[in-house]
């Protein structure tokens, strides 16, 4: 039996921030996914490859080896060359080769961000995004905030060993995890600096929102 499988998304791009020159790497989420019949991962595998280089989208770096008798549960890194068009490719590959989308677990990459609360507590859920994220009358316009990202956008920014999970909504401020670290952080990109923000989500966003929490 394969078990569930991470995909992750590596996404090459270059920036027009003030911040950052030349090719920049971010790790996006993309789905958890598991197959119990190695030749149709095989097949999966074989199709995203073909379907990535024909269109020129992206690429899977390194080569994949899948065994019959294999258990794999690592991450498979898929380079992109863009993020929405290249999302939508991945998606008809799953759909088409009949691969299991399960609900997703940390990928081990991201496993010494002790990231655990943001997968399990269903932050990443767009369903729970709505009701999670709800903003409320009277706060203060300089802490009205972005909100917690979905799987979707958030991003691992490996220049800063950081994992965005939300943003603050001024001066290009996010929140997220620092590798190694406990709590959530603000990441200063232009300032090379990281504040300790709150020990748990729900405490960032409501000390975000409620005005006992600043940058």
């Amino acid at each position: 039996m394969i078990r569930p499988r991470v995909v992750l998304i590596e996404f090459h791009f270059n920036p027009a921030s003030p911040f950052c020159s030349g090719e920049v790497i971010t790790y996006r989420y993309f789905q958890t996914v598991s197959c119990g019949d190695p030749s149709r991962w095989s097949t999966f595998l074989a199709a995203m490859a073909t379907r990535l280089a024909s269109s020129g989208l992206g690429a899977i770096p390194g080569e994949v080896v899948v065994d019959e008798n294999a258990t794999i549960d690592d991450d498979l890194l898929v380079a992109l060359r863009n993020l929405d068009y290249g999302r939508s490719l991945l998606e008809e590959c799953v759909r088409s080769c009949s691969i299991s989308v399960e609900r997703p677990i940390v990928p081990r990459r991201w496993i010494n961000y002790r990231c655990d609360e943001y997968f399990a507590d269903d932050w990443w859920y767009p369903e729970e995004y709505d009701r999670k994220n709800h903003l409320w009358d009277g706060i203060p316009e300089s802490h009205l905030w972005n909100g917690v990202f979905d799987y979707t956008r958030m991003y691992e920014d490996p220049q800063y060993a950081f994992l965005a999970i939300a943003g603050s909504g001024c001066d290009g401020v996010d929140f997220g995890y620092r590798q190694g670290c406990e709590g959530l952080w603000a990441l200063y990109r232009g300032e090379d600096y990281y504040k300790l923000m709150a020990p748990s989500i729900a405490a960032l966003r409501d000390g975000w929102c409620g005005g006992t929490l600043s940058i």
